[in-house]
């Protein structure tokens, strides 16, 4: 949730280790309360008072367990595992590509994370798509795990579920007095891959091979999957 006032915006990840459908009620309630659209001055930001972030203050600390740490410190939506259908039963599998000692280092302590989250697992699949690094802007190095899913995208059915368009979003926003935002930390993460599906997405290594039990960034259908998810929740 972003908060602004004249000279500062904070930003706070959530999360729901109970699934997003059962975050507590009472946040939103408590939160509206604390906001005052009388502060509001024409042509500047909303300001809120000292006492006011107190309060603010005190709710975070009452609902700490809804927000993440970092990013592998996520929840599990409470909904049916996604289904992955391809157009091609014959599997790809890639080499994996080369990388230097340090970008293979960080390969393999993001790898180490994944498994201790337990958002992959290793496996034996037919399936194989290389891995690499990207750069991260907010680190300033290659960082950013990435998996080339291209040729699996090719032979995956296309979902056609409508995502909105940011336009329209804004044009909701018109009249709007307070922007409130909620940042759900690694979102894809929050989705399970279904059992029998899982190998589809696997990944390789020059360590390992392993599949998600989560849904991964950079395969196909991921944003509408995420989109449709957050509708019905």
């Amino acid at each position: 949730m972003n908060y602004y006032n004249a000279n500062n915006e904070d930003n706070i990840n959530v999360k729901n280790n109970k699934g997003l459908d059962q975050v507590p009620d009472s946040p939103e309630a408590d939160l509206k309360r604390l906001f005052n659209p009388a502060m509001v001055v024409e042509d500047t930001e909303p300001k809120q008072t000292s006492e006011q972030w107190g309060d603010l203050t005190q709710l975070l600390d009452k609902f700490q367990a809804i927000f993440s740490q970092n990013k592998y410190d996520v929840g599990c939506i409470n909904l049916e595992p996604q289904r992955i259908h391809l157009i091609s039963d014959l599997p790809i599998s890639l080499r994996p590509y080369r990388n230097s000692q340090q970008e293979s280092k960080e390969i393999q302590t993001q790898i180490e994370e994944l498994l201790k989250a337990g958002f992959i697992r290793p496996s034996h699949s037919p399936y194989a798509a290389p891995v690499t690094l990207e750069y991260k802007k907010d680190e300033g190095k290659r960082s950013r795990l990435c998996i080339d899913y291209r040729k699996l995208n090719e032979i995956t059915r296309k979902d056609s579920t409508p995502v909105p368009l940011i336009d329209f979003i804004i044009d909701n926003l018109t009249h709007a007095t307070f922007f409130s935002t909620l940042d759900l930390t690694s979102g894809y993460w929050h989705i399970k891959i279904h059992e029998k599906d899982a190998e589809k997405l696997a990944f390789t290594t020059n360590f390992g091979l392993y599949k998600w039990l989560r849904l991964p960034f950079g395969w196909k259908n991921s944003p509408v999957v995420f989109q449709r998810t957050i509708r019905q929740i």
